[in-house]
């Protein structure tokens, strides 16, 4: 059977997962431009810039806040779709969590995304000094009063079995679009000496503000992780500033394997 990036599939399997997911979602591109010249992509997290400044509202806000703190955020956030408005992707984040009924349809499609990546473009993840991707967390819930496993850790599970999985756990509420590590803890005690050094990677189902992925990233480099790179399935985009000038400019390009999320451009 073939084998690519830790992965086993068959070429039957490839090619239904790809197709089902060319129909359904959307790729994050590296620059959108109106007829004007006009840039509307922020260069950190693909979200919905206000023209003039190359880092969203949030990302810039989030930076400011970790200066205060004085703590090290990621600099390599890649979404893998965005979730636009009246598309699967932004019904299936709801859908594949819903308290008491999540979609087991929607949870599929967001581990067909995530495994897309992994198999495709692992070799870019790991590119650019960033070094192979030994260990990943996933971003715990806000709430730490919620029962039961985060279904984002059966996203998890379709990644290669060579990356470490790190338990990180929330001990109380969030704080809400703001960078908090105090609400999170390591379940690992000898986290140290899974992460240091090395090339760490945070997981999360989707980047709004980027607060909860960035405060996962921030833990993870204060214990000496060397990189950390944030993967989200999802960039959401509906109602922020400017919204309906970028999708008139972005268009409506079709998602494809060969358009990588890490430099969101077409390698072939």
């Amino acid at each position: 059977m073939p084998r690519a990036n830790g992965f086993e599939a068959s070429e039957t399997e490839r090619t239904a997962r790809i197709m089902e997911l060319r129909q359904l979602f959307r790729p994050v591109l590296a620059s959108v431009r109106d007829d004007k010249g006009t840039e509307w992509v922020c260069s950190n997290c693909g979200g919905v810039l206000v023209p003039g400044y190359a880092l969203c509202s949030g990302c810039r806000t989030l930076r400011s806040q970790a200066r205060g703190l004085g703590l090290t955020l990621s600099d390599s956030v890649f979404p893998l779709s965005y979730a636009l408005p009246d598309h699967q992707l932004f019904t299936d984040i709801y859908e594949y969590k819903r308290h008491n009924h999540p979609s087991l349809e929607a949870q599929q499609r967001l581990r067909a995304l995530v495994w897309s990546f992994f198999y495709y473009h692992r070799d870019c993840l790991e590119a650019d000094g960033r070094g192979p991707a030994t260990a990943v967390a996933t971003v715990p819930s806000g709430n730490p009063h919620k029962e039961g496993t985060h279904p984002l850790k059966g996203i998890e599970d379709i990644l290669p079995d060579d990356i470490v999985r790190l338990d990180v756990v929330r001990t109380q509420l969030a704080a809400q679009r703001s960078l908090d590590i105090e609400s999170l803890a390591f379940a690992d005690v000898d986290i140290s000496r899974r992460v240091m050094d090395k090339h760490a990677i945070v997981l999360d189902d989707t980047w709004a503000s980027g607060a909860k992925a960035q405060s996962v990233a921030a833990l993870l480099l204060r214990a000496g992780a060397a990189h950390v790179s944030i993967v989200t399935c999802a960039r959401y985009v509906n109602g922020e500033f400017n919204f309906g000038e970028f999708a008139a400019a972005y268009g409506d390009p079709e998602w494809s394997v060969s358009h990588c999320p890490i430099d969101r451009r077409s390698h072939r």
